[in-house]
């Protein structure tokens, strides 16, 4: 079985994606291509593959097409979407394996639960669904996470062919939100059960080290059925590289404890 890793970024997220590299380099034993977005970039070690791709456009719609045409490129068996602004934990790689089976048998990317409910809090989603998609959700909002099988290419170049014909110019649009229409499109009832990139805070990161989640992020998650996971770190303080290489370096040294 061939894993791997996938990640996207344009040239002002250089110095956060070096983090985010560099992660999956000290905590997995797998490969990661790296979609540089507009310009090169430069990694020696020989587990990271760069691919630049240029694009007629480089909006947040535009460069979130990206991540999704990472998915359909992806030459690994099992492979998971990063961000640059993620940072992966030292348990990663049982993400990949012990999700094998489960991506074996479904037809959908295994999604991360999104911890609120975008379909209600934004609630022009749902009407554009019903009007482009015709369509209404058999579950609730997902992020655009995931891991997924050369199985699954289907799906991301309908995603991909959706992009490039609903409303293209509608910067209000995003790969997210694409996702979550042909989710519902197709009649999906499954993400992956839980959420495996919760939020680059420190509260977060302290109770990923004390192995338990806090009250306060009781209200973020658990009140909204969305049980967490710690296999990445996700925005927020995954924004700052100083955090980024502080964190990295006390999951390194918590290894050895």
């Amino acid at each position: 079985m061939n894993y791997g890793f996938h990640v996207y970024a344009a040239s002002n997220f250089f110095h956060i994606l070096d983090l985010c590299v560099e992660s999956v380099l000290t905590f997995s034993k797998y490969p990661i291509i790296v979609y540089s977005i507009g310009s090169e970039y430069k990694h020696n070690d020989r587990r990271v593959s760069v691919k630049r791709i240029d694009l007629p456009r480089y909006t947040f719609f535009d460069i979130t097409k990206v991540k999704i045409m990472a998915a359909y490129d992806s030459p690994f068996d099992v492979s998971m979407s990063l961000d640059s602004d993620m940072i992966v934990t030292p348990i990663i790689d049982k993400l990949l394996e012990d999700n094998v089976e489960r991506l074996s048998n479904s037809k959908f990317p295994l999604f991360s639960r999104h911890p609120h409910n975008p379909f209600i809090n934004i609630p022009w989603i749902l009407p554009f669904m019903r009007q482009h998609y015709d369509a209404y959700p058999y579950m609730g909002y997902v992020y655009a996470h995931f891991l997924h099988s050369t199985r699954h290419k289907w799906f991301f170049k309908e995603v991909i062919d959706s992009m490039n014909s609903i409303h293209p110019h509608n910067d209000q649009l995003h790969d997210e939100i694409i996702i979550n229409c042909l989710l519902a499109k197709h009649g999906a009832t499954d993400d992956i059960g839980y959420n495996f990139m919760p939020n680059g805070l420190d509260n977060m990161f302290s109770d990923y080290r004390l192995g338990t989640i806090s009250i306060e992020q009781r209200e973020v998650y658990l009140i909204h059925k969305t049980p967490v996971k710690f296999y990445s770190f996700h925005g927020h303080n995954c924004k700052k590289p100083d955090v980024m290489r502080r964190w990295i370096d006390i999951m390194k040294s918590d290894m050895t404890i």
